[in-house]
């Protein structure tokens, strides 16, 4: 991916006479023109990520990218990915990757430690259509950059699936943050969900979008 500025070319008609606004993309090829202590690298491009829909940094300065090769409108399973990008060397470049873990319209996630929570859509395997969505922790704690297993469910069907069915993940449910009170806040979309289920076993409708949370340990789900 890229740090990117973009500078929307329109001319704004103010009472008397128009204004023109800034009417160029600036990307890195322009990077001169940014200010002279800002530097800006390419830490790694679209043969690493193509399609990233979500990302987060851990404390180290690992990053994961949520790869979504089936797009927000897109209906179709097994293309989706986490990729871990690592900078050894400190230069400001991804210089070593891995993939962490295959999952579908990956929407969201949090890196802490050796877990790394993501928000994903759910697919049937028999049916192959989308069931829902979840969010759910994987782990990695012999550091290999790989998730050691199978992903352990927190939140499942946080998504309607009549919607993703229809229309996608464009408006499901997408983004994931932890809060410095130590709980995962998470944003609804308008498809909302219908009867979600936290690990203790609560269940939980929301009837349109708003912003959910939940415990790390996926108890005490609420509507924030």
């Amino acid at each position: 991916f890229f740090l990117l500025m973009w500078y929307f070319p329109s001319e704004v008609q103010l009472p008397g006479r128009s204004v023109q606004m800034q009417t160029s993309v600036d990307t890195l090829p322009n990077a001169q023109k940014w200010p002279s202590d800002l530097l800006v690298k390419h830490f790694a491009g679209s043969d690493l990520t193509p399609s990233p829909a979500c990302l987060a940094v851990s404390p180290n300065g690992d990053v994961f990218v949520g790869v979504d090769m089936i797009g927000s409108l897109g209906k179709d399973a097994g293309k989706g990915r986490i990729i871990k990008l690592m900078d050894t060397n400190q230069d400001g470049q991804a210089d070593k990757h891995s993939v962490f873990a295959m999952v579908d319209n990956p929407r969201g996630i949090i890196a802490l430690g050796d877990q790394v929570f993501v928000l994903h859509t759910t697919f049937s395997s028999e049916m192959g259509k989308a069931t829902g969505m979840d969010l759910v922790v994987f782990e990695d704690l012999n550091g290999d950059g790989v998730a050691d297993g199978p992903s352990k469910p927190l939140i499942q069907n946080i998504s309607s699936s009549k919607f993703l069915r229809s229309r996608g993940t464009d408006h499901a449910t997408n983004g994931i943050r932890m809060g410095i009170d130590g709980w995962i806040y998470i944003s609804v979309g308008d498809f909302g969900f219908h009867e979600a289920v936290d690990r203790s076993g609560k269940k939980l409708t929301m009837l349109g979008g708003g912003v959910v949370r939940v415990r790390p340990d996926g108890t005490d789900m609420e509507v924030f």
